[in-house]
């Protein structure tokens, strides 16, 4: 009865098995679009899946010379760090690292605990719509951190966003950093059209 059920399972593609590994739950992969409007509640929704996020860290840093770069202000100026981790239908699919510039957003601490959402606290702060201005992507093994918090196996494949969003004027707003578990996303590049 067992492993009838288990064929029948592996026929409808929703478990595999590995000689000597095991059987595993295949995880249902989503597709994650990257574009000059990039949203992770919007990606989340459009694939058909119940967004969510968890606050892992939100505190007022000074900002070193990566995010002081990228956000053209000097360092030691204030930032807001957020780090966080994404999830569809209540499985993680991405752990994320924001920098946001006080100066320009203000103190947004409330509305990102509230929601863990940027895009909620860029409206707070009046910045209703913002763009995407780049993306680069890496690959790297998840560490024992990463993997603890996304719940993979350390050195399972992450594919590692690198982003900065900016508003009118090209302005930066926001620097940061997602880590994707690898078979749990695709990405997706959209072109402007």
């Amino acid at each position: 009865t067992v492993r009838r059920a288990l064929s029948v399972l592996r026929d409808e593609g929703l478990i595999s098995s590995r000689r000597g590994s095991g059987i595993f739950v295949n995880m249902p992969v989503t597709p994650y679009h990257i574009s000059n409007r990039t949203r992770f509640s919007e990606n989340v929704s459009i694939a058909g899946h119940q967004p969510s996020a968890r606050v892992i860290r939100l505190e007022r840093l000074k900002s070193g010379p990566s995010e002081s770069e990228f956000l053209k202000i000097n360092v030691g100026d204030p930032v807001i760090l957020l780090e966080g981790v994404g999830y569809a239908d209540n499985v993680p699919i991405l752990f994320r690292r924001s920098f946001l510039p006080l100066e320009r957003t203000g103190d947004v601490r409330d509305v990102l605990e509230a929601t863990g959402s940027v895009t909620e606290a860029m409206k707070s702060c009046g910045f209703g719509d913002y763009s995407r201005f780049s993306t680069k992507i890496t690959a790297e093994p998840a560490s024992v951190i990463l993997a603890g918090l996304l719940q993979c196996s350390r050195g399972d494949a992450l594919l590692c966003s690198t982003a900065l969003n900016v508003v009118q004027d090209d302005v930066p707003i926001e620097y940061g950093q997602s880590w994707f578990v690898g078979t749990r996303v695709n990405l997706v590049f959209d072109t402007p059209k």
